[in-house]
C-alpha cells in the first residue's frame, strides 16, 4: 500500500499522506479551526507524539502543504482470544471548515482521508479493530461512507 496519494479536484490538487513531525504547528492550527478552541501543544504531544505504541495519523494537505483534513487514532497493543493484536482508538478526526465542500465525486476530502487511513492502518498488518466515540453528525457520516456501526446501545 502506497502511504501517499494524490487527488485532483475542481478545488485544486491535494495530497493524502502520513503526518510528519514538521506538520505539528499547522495541524494544531487545523485543530483549532475545526473545533473552534485552543489546543495546548503539550496536550497535543501527549496524545499523539509521546504515545509509546506509535502513531497513526493521515493528513490531507493543499499543494502548499497546509493540512485541511486529518484522520487519526492512537494504537494500542491488546490480546483477543489469546492472540496479540493491535487496536486503535480514533480521536480528533477533523476537516477545515473552508474545505468541507471540496469534493471529488460524492466523497469529500475528509472521507477520502479516512479511507486512505484505513487502507494504510487497518488489517492484520496494522490494527484489526478501530473504535471511537464520535458525535452524532460524525457517526452518521461514518455509517454512510466508512462502515461505522455501533457495538451496543
Amino acid at each position: 500500500m502506497e502511504m501517499e496519494k494524490n487527488l485532483k479536484t475542481a478545488f485544486g490538487n491535494f495530497t493524502i499522506r502520513p503526518y510528519r513531525d514538521s506538520d505539528e504547528q499547522k495541524v494544531i492550527e487545523l485543530w483549532e479551526a475545526a473545533f473552534k478552541q485552543k489546543m495546548n501543544p503539550a496536550v497535543w504531544k501527549w496524545k499523539f507524539i509521546d504515545n509509546p505504541f506509535g502513531r497513526q495519523m493521515m493528513l490531507c494537505t493543499t499543494e502548499d502543504g497546509r493540512p485541511v483534513a486529518m484522520y487519526a487514532g492512537i494504537p494500542y497493543p491488546a490480546v483477543w482470544n489469546g492472540n496479540e493484536i493491535r487496536i486503535t482508538q480514533l480521536i480528533d478526526n477533523m476537516s477545515h471548515p473552508e474545505f468541507r465542500q471540496a469534493v471529488s465525486g460524492r466523497k469529500g476530502l475528509f472521507i477520502q482521508t479516512a479511507e486512505h487511513f484505513f487502507d494504510c492502518y487497518g488489517g492484520p498488518q496494522a490494527s484489526v479493530l478501530h473504535y471511537g466515540f464520535p458525535g452524532h453528525k460524525h457517526f452518521k457520516l461514518g455509517k454512510i461512507f466508512l462502515k461505522y456501526h455501533r457495538f451496543s446501545n
